[in-house]
C-alpha cells in the first residue's frame, strides 16, 4: 500500500513485525514506548474533514490539500525525501478523490486503535464498498464475516432490561 521511498514504511513495519506504537524494553527492565499512542491525531482530522469535503460536495481542490498536507509531514520527516509526493489538486472526480483519501487513511493511521475497521464499516455503510466481498481466510480460516451481524454489537442485555423500547441488535 506504501509508495516506494515512503518514509512512513519504516516507522511501521520492520520486515513484518508492525513497529507502531510498540513497546520496548527499558534499561530497568520496564516497557519504554517509543511513540504513545494518540487519542486523536491531527493528521486523521485533516483526513475527515478532506473525506466530508468530497462527499458534501465541497471544494475538491481543498480536500486534496488537505491530503497533502499529511503527505508532506510524512515526506519531511526525512531530510532530503521526496516521497510520497503531492497528489494533484486539480483532480474533479470525487470517486477517484475518495479513492485516494481511503488509500492514504489505510497508510497513514495503519494499526492504530482500529481506525481501519471503522473506516471500512462506514464505508460500507455508505455504499462505497462491500464487505461481504471481504476474505479473512488468509487470517482466519475460521471465520466467516456476516453483515448482518459483525457491523454492529450487541447491546447489553442490562440495557434491554433497563429499557423495555429497546430491541438487540439482529443476529445477538
Amino acid at each position: 500500500m506504501f509508495e516506494a521511498g515512503d518514509p512512513r514504511i519504516g516507522s511501521t513495519f520492520d520486515g513484518e513485525t508492525v513497529l507502531k506504537y510498540v513497546a520496548r524494553p527499558r534499561a530497568n527492565g520496564g516497557p519504554d514506548y517509543f511513540n504513545n499512542a494518540r487519542v486523536l491525531r491531527y493528521a486523521e482530522v485533516l483526513l475527515l474533514k478532506a473525506e466530508a469535503l468530497n462527499e458534501s460536495g465541497g471544494s475538491t481542490s481543498e480536500a486534496l490539500e488537505l491530503v497533502n498536507m499529511v503527505r508532506a509531514r510524512a515526506r519531511n520527516s526525512v531530510a532530503g525525501a521526496t516521497v510520497p509526493a503531492d497528489l494533484s489538486v486539480t483532480e474533479t472526480d470525487r470517486t477517484v478523490i475518495r479513492q485516494l483519501i481511503m488509500d492514504e487513511r489505510r497508510r497513514e493511521l495503519a494499526f492504530e486503535e482500529g481506525h481501519r475497521w471503522f473506516d471500512l464499516r462506514r464505508w460500507h455503510k455508505a455504499g462505497f464498498i462491500d464487505m461481504t466481498r471481504l476474505d479473512f481466510s488468509s487470517v482466519r480460516t475460521d471465520f466467516a464475516f456476516d453483515v448482518s451481524t459483525h457491523l454492529v454489537l450487541p447491546l447489553p442485555a442490562s440495557e434491554i432490561i433497563l429499557n423495555p423500547n429497546l430491541t438487540q441488535n439482529p443476529g445477538y
